[in-house]
């Protein structure tokens, strides 16, 4: 996949996490709460960094906010 791709999709990605949390009225801290995570280790997921632990982050965000993998 181009580079151009990978980043749409990684920034899709990030505005369906942000939209999903803010319909539920959570901020980042609440989110990280609910998940039992840190604010940090939910903005290092959010933002797209790509560390074993970021990823279980988002597995966890995924999860709470009911988003779906393709």
């Amino acid at each position: 996949m181009p580079e151009q791709q990978l980043q749409n999709a990684a920034l899709e990605i990030q505005m369906l996490i942000i939209r999903k949390r803010k319909e539920r009225g959570w901020s980042q801290k609440e989110l990280g709460k609910h998940i039992g995570e840190s604010e940090a280790e939910v903005s290092r997921a959010v933002n797209g960094t790509l560390t074993p632990k970021a990823i279980a982050v988002r597995q966890k965000i995924y999860s709470i906010l009911d988003i779906k993998e393709d």
